[in-house]
C-alpha cells in the first residue's frame, strides 16, 4: 500500500484499508490479552437471568474466553486470519475491549492508534522477533523481555 512513498503520511483512507493489520491487533489481543480480566458487582436487576446478592463481585477471565478451545481451533497459535475473511466468530468469544453496558469507549480510537502504529513500523522497518516472548499478568499484561532485531529498509548508498 506505501510502496509508492514510505514517508508520506497515513491518511483515515489508509487506515481503513488495513484489515489484515487489524486482524493482527485482533489475534494479539485474543491469545493475550492486555487486560486479562475484569471486575463488576452484579446489577440490581439481576445477570443472566438470575438474582445475586447486592455487592457480589464477577470476575471475568479474559484470557480464559479468548482461548477456549470450544470456539477457537489451535486457541494456542497465532492465526490473524481468524479476523480476516470468513471464518465465523462466536459471539462473545473475543473480548478485546469488553462487552454491553462497560466495553471501552475509546476502542475505536485504540483500533486506529493501533493499526497506524504497525503500518508506521513495517512501512519503514523489518522487525525479526526472537520468541518465546517473556510477560508478566497481574491486573495488566506487560512486557518482560523482547528479543527483537530492527532492520531499516531505507536503502543506504
Amino acid at each position: 500500500m506505501f510502496e509508492d512513498d514510505p514517508n508520506r503520511p497515513i491518511t483515515l483512507e489508509d487506515v481503513s484499508k488495513l484489515k489484515y493489520a487489524e486482524a493482527i491487533v485482533k489475534e494479539t489481543s485474543r491469545i493475550r490479552p492486555t487486560v486479562p480480566m475484569l471486575s463488576r458487582y452484579a446489577a440490581p436487576n439481576g445477570l443472566a437471568g438470575y438474582t445475586w446478592p447486592t455487592k457480589m463481585l464477577f470476575i471475568m477471565y479474559f484470557r480464559g474466553v479468548n482461548n477456549n478451545p470450544r470456539y477457537w481451533k489451535d486457541p494456542d497459535k497465532f492465526i490473524p486470519e481468524r479476523f480476516y475473511g470468513s471464518q465465523e466468530i462466536y459471539k462473545d468469544s473475543f473480548l478485546m475491549f469488553g462487552r454491553g453496558p462497560g466495553i471501552c469507549p475509546g476502542r475505536k480510537l485504540a483500533m486506529l492508534e493501533l493499526k497506524v502504529l504497525l503500518a508506521s513500523l513495517y512501512r519503514k522497518f523489518d522487525i525479526d522477533m526472537q520468541a518465546p516472548l517473556k510477560v508478566r499478568t497481574s491486573t495488566i499484561t506487560m512486557c518482560k523481555e523482547l528479543n527483537i532485531r530492527i532492520i531499516s529498509k531505507e536503502k543506504t548508498c
